[in-house]
Order: C-alpha cells, then sequence, then structure tokens
C-alpha cells in the first residue's frame, strides 16, 4: 500500500510542477505583452527629431503660416509651396500628401494634435 500513496505523492508533485511552470509562462507572456506595448507607445510619440524633419520638409518654421488639424490630418499652410519637399513629407506620412493651393494636408502614425502643439510651439 506504501507503494500505491508514493506514486500518487509523486504524481501530485508532478501536477504542481506543471502548474507553477505553466503559471510562470502566463506571467512570462503578460509581462512582454505590456513591455512591448509601452515601448511602442514611447515609440509614437512627438519628438523633437520628428518634428525638426517635418519643419526642414515643409521648407522651414518661416515658411509655416498655420498649423490645423481637420478629420485626423495635419492640416498646414505654407507661404512659399516650391519651398515644400513633398517627397519628403510622403516619405514621413502614412496616408499621403494632399495639397491644394498653399496647403499641404498629411496623415501620420502619431496623432495630428500633438504634432500640430510642437509645430506651433515653434513658431511662436
Amino acid at each position: 500500500m506504501n507503494s500505491v500513496n508514493e506514486g500518487m505523492n509523486v504524481s501530485y508533485w508532478i501536477i504542481i510542477i506543471i502548474a507553477i511552470i505553466a503559471v510562470i509562462a502566463i506571467i512570462a507572456v503578460v509581462l512582454a505583452i505590456v513591455l512591448i506595448a509601452s515601448k511602442r507607445r514611447k515609440g509614437n510619440g512627438v519628438n523633437n527629431e520628428f518634428i525638426d524633419i517635418l519643419v526642414h520638409y515643409y521648407g522651414g518654421i518661416t515658411n509655416i503660416h498655420q498649423v490645423e488639424v481637420e478629420n485626423s490630418r495635419l492640416k498646414v499652410t505654407v507661404n512659399d509651396l516650391d519651398a515644400v519637399d513633398l517627397e519628403g513629407l510622403k516619405k514621413e506620412a502614412d496616408g499621403g500628401v494632399f495639397v491644394t493651393g498653399d496647403t499641404v494636408k498629411s496623415s501620420f502614425k502619431l496623432k495630428s494634435e500633438q504634432i500640430k502643439q510642437s509645430l506651433e510651439s515653434r513658431l511662436k
């Protein structure tokens, strides 16, 4: 009878060890997802380097007349459309670049409102 009890004890220990390993694996997966999500949020922020690039593509800060957000698109009115590097903007924009008169509309992965605020702070 002792060997039967020992066999059951071994079975219970195996089940406990498997359960512990499963819990550790689940915790590791959840932590990995949280870390990846937080890195994406940090990586998608509007930083000075990105704004510098946009200012350059718009022909410099003095070429930017007005910045607005319209339907989640960034709408920038410029003084001289010839000074705008449309090809450069197309590389940065996700939803294309549309030009109407002296206004350049574009969509970015980043929040247009944040880009607008950053550009406006440089216009002051």
